[in-house]
């Protein structure tokens, strides 16, 4: 995949084996760039544009923008809402089929007699889908990472799997993180084929399997 950015830059390219650095020191447009992914991300018209084998490939449907990464969600809605579809998938396979059957037409009518017990003329039984019946259950994924980075590496398997991410795009990783702490997350998301994009204010050294762009105050592309 390549990553552009329109008047500035033709393209950074993406693959699970290096990790694409960008330095933007102008503070104008270290926050322009960053809304501008952010309007992307909501299929809004922006100056990111993303290409794969030279077909333009929308960013909200492949990629995410982590600003804070102490602060992670494991269970947004986008990512329930894949570990439910794929539930549902499974329930109504050739394995689970009959006993998915089974479950549904008893609680049909058991809701039903529920219903009719109410006795009031509006009431009507709803969707009673895989999903919904997984979202009644509360479902959901519980983190039992003791460091955050390992936190931060099951956010990221989640939303390769749940949300089919192809691109994860850190804000200011390096500020949180050592070098030794960075290596061995690079190499878990190189294991994972999850592309990274590590957007930065401010120089650091460059790691093994990094490639780092500056663009300095002047809007001046310094090192590619």
């Amino acid at each position: 995949m390549n990553l552009a950015y329109l008047d500035l830059f033709n393209h950074v390219e993406l693959n699970e084996n290096t990790v694409n650095v960008l330095v933007i020191e102008n503070k104008k447009l270290f926050r322009e760039m960053i809304q501008q992914f952010m309007q992307s991300l909501l299929g809004l018209e922006s100056k990111w544009v993303l290409s794969d084998k030279g077909k333009l490939v929308s960013l909200n449907k492949v990629a995410i923008l982590v600003n804070d990464p102490l602060n992670l969600d494991m269970n947004e809605r986008k990512l329930l809402d894949g570990l439910y579809n794929e539930m549902a998938s499974i329930g109504m396979s050739e394995v689970h089929y009959m006993d998915t059957i089974q479950i549904q037409n008893a609680l049909q009518a058991y809701i039903n007699n529920v219903i009719h017990d109410v006795d009031f003329p509006f009431l009507e039984l709803g969707d009673m889908s895989l999903t919904n019946l997984f979202k009644l259950a509360n479902v959901h994924f519980e983190d039992y990472s003791s460091e955050p980075l390992e936190k931060i590496s099951n956010y990221c398997s989640l939303c390769s799997r749940f949300k089919k991410c192809r691109l994860i795009v850190f804000v200011n990783l390096k500020t949180y993180f050592s070098d030794e702490e960075l290596k061995e997350f690079y190499k878990d998301m190189a294991y994972k084929k999850i592309s990274l994009l590590l957007v930065e204010n401010r120089e650091f050294c460059e790691l093994d399997n990094e490639i780092t762009t500056t663009i300095d105050s002047d809007l001046c592309i310094v090192k590619c």
